[in-house]
Parts: structure tokens; sequence; C-alpha cells
């Protein structure tokens, strides 16, 4: 028999709607805390916790290292750092990115379940692409309470829907019900399956030099992949498990299937920026080496420096134009939030692939 103590929640676009209404629900007496981590700009400034702050009866603060967790809180990741859970406290770090993000969800997300087990509750809310969902596999695994928020009411769905696909959570819940599902599991006890977690434990990021690092990583996962990390250059390697695919670097940023996808494509744009200013430059650069032949009488070394400016052009010409007729399928916020017509059949498609789980409207 147990009670939920932590409550772990991840969010991304869209998820600022849903988090409102479940902090504003939940008595002031919660014998429970909850951790949040939102999607935000590392280099920004988040008010998080002024906007949860107004409408929660519970106290609301930015989440600080060496913090005991504590009960009958609301602590939120503050940008640019990875919110850890060791035993009783909190750590930050500002450890690689994983998915693209930090804070990111899966290391709060990993690091409370093994510390909670069947005392913690993890909560995925609207978002785009996949993070969080290894997360609430290994919360799931250790014996935790796996919550997502409906698809049809997320504005953003990807994330719960990610979840959803890969894995039979407990609950697919309404906002106002997970609040009410939080409570109750912090109230009253229950008896849960300890799940089964394997006992490989994953190398975790750390100041090894690289030669030991990498021989972790053949250890535990094999050779690597032949694909390379999008933000450092090194080597990837693929970690399969139950339908779940991750690629991660010796150096410990981590992707999924579909975050590498994106920092694949923003790799790509970006490299092909850098063709279109590296050739405009070099026709430029012509243009005035022709000018300089000119003054000089040397007609003919003019014409080859123009003719090479030209060609210069053409080609950034040429990428440019790809560039601005590419097809928008990139998997951006922004533009997930605009194929809202194709929801529902989404939706459909990802409770078809695993066995219904509960719902409670």
């Amino acid at each position: 028999m147990s009670k939920v103590e932590l409550v772990v929640i991840g969010a991304s676009a869209g998820g600022l709607d849903g988090l409102l209404t479940i902090v504003k629900e939940l008595p002031p007496s919660l014998p429970a805390t909850l951790l949040v981590v939102m999607h935000t700009n590392s280099s920004g400034t988040t008010y998080l916790p002024d906007i949860l702050g107004r409408v929660s009866r519970l106290p609301v603060k930015f989440a600080a290292n060496g913090q005991k967790v504590g009960h009958g809180q609301i602590l939120v990741a503050p940008p640019d750092f990875h919110v850890l859970v060791s035993r009783s406290k909190l750590s930050l770090t500002r450890g690689p990115r994983e998915n693209g993000f930090r804070p990111a969800i899966d290391p709060l997300f990993r690091t409370a379940s093994r510390n909670y087990r069947k005392r913690l509750m993890g909560v995925i809310l609207s978002g785009a692409l996949d993070d969080g969902s290894y997360g609430m596999k290994v919360i799931k695994e250790h014996g935790g309470i796996t919550v997502v928020q409906d698809p049809e009411e997320a504005p953003i769905p990807s994330m719960p829907l990610s979840v959803l696909s890969s894995m039979q959570v407990d609950h697919v819940l309404t906002a106002s019900a997970i609040a009410k599902i939080i409570d109750q599991s912090a109230t009253r006890d229950r008896t849960s399956k300890a799940g089964v977690m394997k006992d490989r434990k994953e190398p975790e990021p750390q100041h090894l030099d690289t030669v030991t690092q990498v021989k972790q990583m053949n250890d535990t996962f094999g050779p690597p992949s032949g694909v390379t990390c999008p933000d450092c250059g090194g080597a990837l390697w693929e970690v399969s498990e139950k339908g779940l695919l991750r690629y991660r670097c010796h150096v410990g940023h981590q992707f999924t299937g579909e975050a590498l996808d994106a920092a694949q494509h923003d790799a790509v744009e970006g490299a092909l920026w850098t063709a279109v200013r590296a050739l405009e430059e070099q026709a430029a650069m012509k243009n005035r080496m022709a000018e300089r032949a000119l003054g000089a009488g040397l007609a003919m070394v003019r014409e080859g420096f123009l003719a090479s400016a030209k060609d210069s052009h053409r080609q950034a010409e040429a990428i440019r134009h790809l560039l601005f007729s590419r097809k928008t399928n990139e998997p951006s916020d922004a533009l997930l939030a605009r194929t809202a017509p194709g929801r529902k059949r989404r939706v459909a498609a990802a409770k078809s692939r695993k066995p219904a789980a509960r719902r409670v409207n």
C-alpha cells in the first residue's frame, strides 16, 4: 500500500492552460509536491511561478539546488537547468540537452522514478514531439502512476499521443480530472504492482575522459550507429526498448526518433543558409575583383571574374529558392498547431495501437 508523494509534470506548447487548471483545482492541504518542467527558451526568462501562483492555493516557486522535496508545494524547473531527483533532494544541472531542451522532461522523470517508485505520479500535458515518452516508461516500470492529458483536449496533442502509442498508461484524463486523481492518489493508499524494471543502469553524463565514456556506452549498448549527434558531432548509440527508439551520445545528449529528426532538419537548414551566405559573399568579392581588373585594363580577367560572380550568385539563388519552396512539414509546435483538423485521426490511430487506457472525463 502506498500514497503518491511526488507528482512530476511535463508540458510544452499549449500546456499552460491545462497546467493552470490542474494547479487551480488542487487543495491547499495536498500532502504531496508537484515538480513541473515546461519547455522554455534556455536563454530567456520565465514567469511561470508567478503565473501559476495567481491561481494556486499552494506555494509556487522555482526549484533550487539541494532543496528538499517536502510536501504541499509546487516547484518549477528554472530556465537552462535540468532538474534531477536524488533521494529526497533536488539537484540542478546544466547537463547536455535532451530532445533539444534544457530543462527537459525525461531527466526529471527517470531520476524521480528511481527514487520514489510507487510513490510517484507522472503527468504529460500538451506539447509537440515526444519528450517525456521514455521517462513515462521508466515511471511505469518502477510501479508509479502514469497519466496523460486527453489528446482531444490538448491544443497540441503530440506528446500525449506519443506516450499512448508507446505504452499503456493508467489514466487518460482531462486537466480537471488530473487534479482530482492527484488529490486522490496523494491522500488514499493504493495497491500497485512493482513493475518490471531492468537491472541495467544506463550511464549518466559525468566528468570522465572520452575513452572511458565511449567504453561505457559500448559495454551497455554495443557499437555506435552510423548517425552523429546534431549538438556535438559525436557518434550516437541507438537504443530500442519496448517499441521506443532513442539515440544517445557519450557526452549525454539524448534524442527520441522524432526529436533527432527535428534536430537534423534544423542542421540541414542551417547548413543551407550558411551556403547561401558564403556564395553571396563570394559573388560580391568576385565583382570587386572585376572592378579592379577593369581599372587595370585587364578586360579578359574582368570577364572571368564577372562570370565567376554570376555563377556563385546563380547557385545562391538556387539554394535560396529551395529553402523558400520547401514543404512546411517540419515538426515544430507552430506547424503542429495548424494541423488541428487531423487531430481526431491521430488520436484514433494512437488508441488503436494499444489496449484502451482508462479514461475519466
